[in-house]
């Protein structure tokens, strides 16, 4: 176990377990030479797991600096990183707020918005979801 083991070094015979970051560069290898095929690979995958895992935090976290991440909510869009309005989907927004106002139910709006070939945020057909969506954010 002592290689592969992760996490915080448990106390034992009154002294730390070793993992392998606490390993140095001779002691691994002397331990590598050890190991059988599959603790060799389960040494491999822990290492990449790692390796990825910093360089994909690294990376969200300087998108994040540099723009918003995510869409942004019907009717609205990110503009240098800011929330502004959207004038075709809000024009789309208010047509939905006055049918439901009207006393339309979702299926209902959907069909009239195709049938007034109004585009969704991903510029397809509306369907009863999307509108339920989007009509339950704007209440």
């Amino acid at each position: 176990m002592g290689l592969l083991e992760q996490g915080t070094p448990k106390k034992h015979s009154g002294t730390p377990r070793k993992t392998l970051s606490d390993m140095t560069t001779e002691t691994l290898d002397l331990k590598w030479n050890t190991l059988s095929a599959d603790q060799k690979q389960k040494a491999l995958d822990l290492l990449h797991g790692d390796y990825i895992s910093k360089r994909t935090k690294a990376a969200m976290a300087k998108l994040k600096k540099t723009r918003k991440l995510g869409r942004p909510p019907f009717g609205y869009k990110y503009v240098n990183g800011t929330l502004v309005n959207h004038m075709d989907e809000s024009v789309t927004m208010n047509r939905m707020l006055e049918l439901r106002d009207l006393g339309h139910n979702p299926n209902q709006i959907t069909r009239i918005l195709n049938e007034e070939e109004r585009p969704s945020s991903t510029g397809k057909q509306w369907n009863r979801n999307s509108v339920v969506l989007v009509l339950s954010r704007n209440s």
